[in-house]
């Protein structure tokens, strides 16, 4: 992913740069001619401001002078394809972040694309406050047109584009004069669609840009246009619109800065400035003129917020003592600040009761509730997470490393964290480096599957080689955060008998443990009047809040026990016997109207019924499913079992035998 001028979209303050790759290395750093940009020159108290500003440009990768001054050309077509010059913005120009990462369409990236543009439509707000839309270069786009696969399409780029003035533009003109300009940067003509988001605190814009171009061939971007060259055409682009800033806007924005509890410019020169002296900034020295005295002033302030929030202390006159990593738990503090707003806006609970779950020590048994919302957890690399409600009133956040497609809000889960850690990519991992002399080496392992050296540890899903060993690369680097893999240069040397260690860890790598979300109910509503076992008649909570979703559950038990009391049934031990039983019996009739069959509601008393297993389907309610057993158009049902359920499509015979279910495969003198 490459992420230009921001740490985040939704992100104020500094606006550095950096990039790192997402799919083999595709792009490379491949500048053009040094151009030098003229500044006008200015009192001294503007020159001090424009000299603030140079902190606000990313420093790219062109030696001591950075790739400021210089213009974006494209590299080698074989790296990506080349875009026209873009001239670096000024001082004075709009500010833009931009996030670009590049999604490899293999089977899970499709899912994951589909299941993104769901989300960046949903989430999506216009300007207006009305329901965000799906766009593309020639109006609206319903979402099944943008889902539409594209033969042969290798990758796609999402971009994040969140301009600091993003409340004052129109992002539904902004961004297809963007896409427009990029078109003509790159010479190729490709298909986009975008949503936008003005309902967060810095309004951005989702955009998808399809991976082949119009004409078929396979689209690439040249990776220096990647890092610099989309943001400073979107600088250009909001500037036109808006003008230029001026010296109070500047300084405005300087000001608010101080009082940020995220990564801002402030931080960057207090991180420049700290460089002489680690783990300390001093601010020494006499200043000199105004320009200078407002820019020292306003660092003390920000010293001063750093102090509130533990990350900063006094160490003598003008001098601080920084904690280690400082700006990572800063922005590690703005993350968890934001994730804290997002739940409250959809839990309006009691914040003081919202966890965010990191890892097994934020779960330590498992928590059940109401699946309140989710959405993306990381927009650029479009990860996603689920918030969770109990019926005591705490939420919890959970971020998902897979897609969960399955888990829909409404509905009752139970999370919690497996004690198992071993999984076959680990046994993949063993035999590949006992046959390298405990070195994992990809390429000897892609060699050795395809010899059949190797057993190919793939539980069934049919992955090719290529896929098994980036499986096992992605284990390696969880791997390497427990201590069990290091990396060498020509792989990773492994922990002997890999599986082993693992298989008896009983929780000694928290890392490796993985998050299981068991769907428990569907909604409350659909099991108020259900005739069948619900959730609702298992369920008691030992505290119940009087608000959210606690209040919710206690008006649905409620509801539930009135119209079970219609029906006869009444709270007790025989109770979900006799739903199963009112729900076998309605499934039955139910099939018996769909199918064109008859229902036999009960087997024959002294004989056994005969027939062929046919499997229900879940029920949508309580999830359980039947074998029916049909016999010349009449039908009888049976709780799946394992053993029924091994013998779908087979005839059977089935009958009692001093009250016990008998089930067997037909004699020659067996029958009905």
């Amino acid at each position: 992913m490459t992420e230009s001028q921001g740490k985040s979209g939704h992100q104020e303050g500094a606006m550095g740069s950096s990039s790192e790759e997402d799919g083999g290395g595709r792009f490379r750093p491949a500048m053009g001619r040094a151009k030098r940009v003229r500044e006008e020159r200015l009192p001294t108290f503007q020159n001090a401001v424009l000299a603030r500003q140079r902190l606000l440009q990313p420093s790219g990768s062109g030696g001591a002078s950075g790739s400021r001054g210089k213009d974006v050309r494209g590299g080698h077509p074989n790296r990506g394809h080349a875009a026209r010059d873009v001239p670096a913005p000024g001082p004075m120009d709009r500010r833009v972040a931009v996030k670009v990462s590049v999604v490899q369409q293999n089977e899970y990236g499709r899912k994951a694309a589909r299941l993104h543009l769901r989300y960046i439509e949903r989430e999506g707000v216009e300007k207006d406050g009305g329901r965000g839309q799906l766009y593309g270069p020639d109006g609206s786009l319903k979402l099944e047109d943008a889902l539409s696969e594209l033969p042969g399409e290798p990758h796609q780029f999402r971009l994040i584009i969140s301009p600091e003035d993003g409340a004052a533009l129109d992002l539904r003109d902004f961004v297809p004069r963007l896409m427009e300009q990029m078109q003509r940067d790159l010479g190729r003509r490709f298909e986009w669609l975008a949503s936008n988001h003005y309902n967060t605190e810095n309004p951005h814009a989702h955009v998808v840009i399809r991976g082949l171009g119009t004409d078929g061939h396979e689209l690439r971007m040249d990776r220096a246009y990647v890092s610099n060259g989309i943001r400073w055409r979107a600088q250009a682009i909001a500037t036109a619109e808006l003008g230029q800033r001026n010296v109070l806007e500047i300084q405005q924005q300087l000001a608010k800065e101080v009082r940020q509890e995220r990564v801002t410019s402030l931080d960057r020169e207090l991180e420049k400035r700290g460089r002489a002296t680690p783990g300390f900034v001093e601010l020494s020295g006499a200043p000199t003129d105004a320009g200078a005295r407002m820019e020292r002033a306003r660092l003390v302030g920000r010293l001063g917020t750093l102090e509130r929030m533990g990350l900063a202390r006094s160490a003598g006159p003008m001098r601080w003592r920084m904690e280690p990593d400082w700006t990572r738990s800063l922005q590690a503090h703005a993350e968890r600040s934001d994730i804290i707003k997002r739940m409250h806006h959809g839990l309006q609970g009691d914040p003081s009761r919202y966890r965010i779950v990191e890892g097994p020590r934020h779960l330590p048994a498992m928590v059940e509730g109401i699946v309140r919302f989710r959405g993306l957890h990381n927009e650029g690399k479009g990860s996603h997470f689920v918030c969770i409600e109990t019926a005591g009133g705490e939420g919890y956040y959970l971020p998902l490393r897979g897609l969960a497609e399955d888990i829909r809000e409404g509905e009752v889960v139970a999370a919690q964290f497996s004690a198992r850690v071993h999984t076959q990519e680990d046994s993949s991992i063993d035999a590949a480096a006992r046959l390298n002399r405990g070195t994992y080496s990809p390429e000897a392992h892609l060699k050795a599957l395809v010899q059949g050296r190797v057993p190919v540890q793939d539980s069934g899903r049919n992955s090719s080689s290529e896929d098994i060993v980036k499986a096992c690369v992605r284990r390696l680097a969880a791997l390497e955060g427990e201590g069990l893999a290091v990396r060498t240069e020509t792989g990773w040397k492994v922990t002997p008998d890999l599986p082993l260690v693992l298989a008896n860890a009983a929780g000694a790598y928290p890392k490796l443990q993985k998050l299981k979300i068991e769907r428990k109910s569907p909604t409350l509503e659909k099991q108020r009047a259900y005739r069948g076992p619900t959730w609702l008649d298992t369920v008691e909570p030992p505290v119940v809040a009087l608000h959210g979703f606690g209040a919710e559950l206690s008006a649905a038990i409620r509801s539930r026990r009135v119209f079970l009391k219609s029906l006869g049934l009444a709270p007790g031990e025989k109770l979900l016997q006799e739903l199963r039983k009112l729900e076998m019996r309605e499934t039955g009739e139910r099939l018996a109207l769909q199918q064109g069959g008859e229902y036999v509601p009960a087997l024959p008393k002294k004989a056994f019924w005969n027939g062929k297993v046919v499997l229900t389907k879940p029920n949508e309610v309580s999830g359980r499913r039947f074998a029916q057993v049909y016999r010349e158009g009449r039908f009888v049902l049976l709780p799946l079992t394992a053993e029924l359920r091994g013998l779908e499509g087979q005839r059977i015979e089935v009958g009692r035998e001093n009250g016990a279910l008998v089930v067997r495969r037909p004699g020659p003198r067996r029958g009905a």
